[in-house]
């Protein structure tokens, strides 16, 4: 009898073990593919942020380029365009006709829709000679 005694605890001890053994897999295997999650999402905003020092780092090599560009800078653009109908098209079309071929440094842009259609308010300058549209 005193082996069935011993048999019977190990049988519930072992279960026990069994059963702790494989809740925690279970909580292990949860943790595991939170981690996976987290990790991808930190190599994503890394990758994100080696791009956005490699554009920053352009646009600073380019920037003595620019300031020299802006010096010369004598045409002031200060104007409002106004569209009777709410074509978006019709107006990007224009805009592109009025910048055709010209470096355009824009200090401020606003498009606004309106009862009577769209106005476009433009304030900037761009480089030498060109007439203002």
């Amino acid at each position: 009898m005193r082996r069935y005694r011993m048999a019977v605890i190990a049988g519930i001890v072992g279960v026990v073990l069994l059963s702790a053994s494989f809740i925690l897999f279970q909580v292990s295997s949860g943790e595991l593919r939170q981690n996976r999650a987290r990790l991808s999402a930190v190599r994503g905003e890394s990758h994100q942020f080696r791009e956005y020092r490699n554009k920053i780092s352009a646009i600073k090599n380019q920037s003595s380029q620019l300031k020299f560009l802006s010096r010369e800078a004598d045409i002031n653009l200060d104007y409002e365009i106004e569209l009777t109908n709410n074509d978006l098209g019709v107006l990007m079309d224009e805009i592109a006709k009025s910048y055709s071929g010209m470096i355009i440094f824009l200090e401020q842009a606003m498009i606004e829709s309106t009862v009577e259609g769209l106005t476009v308010r433009i304030k900037g300058f761009k480089l030498g000679g060109a007439a203002q549209p």
